[in-house]
C-alpha cells in the first residue's frame, strides 16, 4: 500500500509542477513533464504503481492541460496519436524499469546468498580448525603419554636387565665359591687316590683315573658358566674384549669357525649400555653363517 501511496504522491507533485510550467511548455510535448514520475514509480515502487502513475498522469494531463480543458475526450488524430505514443513510451519505460528491477533483486538475492554461504563456509572453516587443533592438542598429548611410557618401559627394562644381572652375578660367584672349591677339593683326593693305585685293582684305578678326568671337565664347564653368567672382563676392559671372549668360547665349545665384526666405536660405548649390548648379542636368535664354495665337492654344489 505505500508503493501506490508513494506513486500517487509523486503523480500529483509532478502535476502540480506541469501547471507551473504551463505557460511556458503549454501543449507542446504535453506529456514529457510527467513521464518522470512515471520512471520514478517504475523503478523504485514496482509494476503496479507504475501502472497507476501512468493512468492517474494520462488523465490529469487530459483532463487539465490538454485543450479542451476540463474535459476527458480526446479530439483530433494528433491527440489520438500523441496519446498512443504517450502510452508506448510509458509502457517502455515501465517494462525496462521492471527488469532492471527484477534483475537487481535477482542480484541482491544471489549477493545475499553468496553472503550467508560465506559465512557458512566461514564457520565451517572455523569449526574445522577447531577440531584439528582439538585433535592435535590431544594427539600431542597422547604422544607425551607415550614418550613417558616407553620412558617408563626402559627404565624398568634396564632395571630388569641389572637385576638379572646381579643375580647372575651371584650364582656364578656362588657357582666359583662354593661348588668350584668343592669340585677342587674332589680333585685333589682323586689325585690323592691315583697316587695309591697300584694298591687297588685295575678296574678301580681305571675308575679313579676316569673320575679325574670328569672332576677336571667338570671344574672347566662350572669355570665357563660362571663366566657366562657374568663375564668379568665386560666390567674391567669393556664390551669389546667381553664379546670377543664370548665368540672365542663359543667357537672353542662347538667346533664352528665364527668371526666378529663390531662397529669403530664400540669399545666407546657408555658403560650403561654395555650390559644390554652383551644380553642381546648373547640371546640372539640370528646369525649369518658364510660357507666356501671351494670347499664343496661338486656333487654337493649340484643338489
Amino acid at each position: 500500500m505505500l508503493r501506490y501511496t508513494v506513486a500517487f504522491l509523486v503523480t500529483a507533485l509532478f502535476l502540480f509542477l506541469r501547471g507551473v510550467l504551463d505557460p511556458m511548455i503549454g501543449s507542446y510535448v504535453p506529456y514529457l513533464a510527467v513521464l518522470p514520475a512515471i520512471a520514478f514509480s517504475a523503478w523504485f515502487c514496482g509494476l503496479g504503481p507504475s501502472i497507476l502513475s501512468m493512468l492517474l498522469a494520462f488523465l490529469g494531463e487530459q483532463y487539465w492541460f490538454i485543450p479542451p480543458t476540463h474535459t476527458l475526450r480526446i479530439v483530433g488524430t494528433a491527440e489520438s496519436a500523441g496519446a498512443l505514443v504517450y502510452f508506448l513510451v510509458s509502457l517502455t519505460i515501465i517494462v525496462f524499469a521492471e527488469a532492471n528491477r527484477r534483475t537487481a533483486a535477482k542480484l541482491a538475492l544471489s549477493t545475499d546468498q553468496l553472503r550467508q554461504s560465506g559465512e557458512e563456509l566461514s564457520r565451517s572453516h572455523s569449526e574445522l580448525e577447531r577440531r584439528v587443533t582439538e585433535r592435535t592438542s590431544q594427539l600431542q598429548e597422547r604422544n607425551i603419554e607415550l614418550r613417558e611410557q616407553a620412558e617408563i618401559v626402559r627404565e624398568l627394562s634396564g632395571r630388569l636387565l641389572q637385576m638379572q644381572d646381579e643375580e647372575r652375578r651371584r650364582i656364578a660367584r656362588e657357582l666359583h665359591d662354593s661348588v668350584g672349591q668343592i669340585v677342587a677339593a674332589m680333585g685333589i683326593n682323586l689325585s690323592l687316590v691315583e697316587r695309591e693305585s697300584e694298591r687297588i685293582s685295575p678296574a678301580a684305578a681305571a675308575a679313579v683315573a676316569e673320575n679325574s678326568a670328569l672332576t677336571q671337565e667338570l671344574s672347566r664347564q662350572i669355570s665357563t658358566i660362571s663366566h657366562l653368567l657374568h663375564p668379568p672382563l665386560l666390567d674391567e676392559v669393556g664390551l669389546t674384549s667381553a664379546l670377543k671372549w664370548y665368540v672365542e668360547g663359543f667357537a672353542e665349545r662347538s667346533k664352528i669357525q665364527v668371526s666378529l665384526d663390531l662397529p669403530a666405536d664400540s669399545a666407546a660405548y657408555p658403560r650403561k649400555w654395555r650390559l644390554p649390548s652383551f644380553v642381546s648379542s648373547r640371546n640372539a636368535s640370528r646369525m649369518c653363517i658364510g660357507i666356501p664354495t671351494a670347499a664343496l665337492p661338486l656333487s654337493a654344489l649340484r643338489t
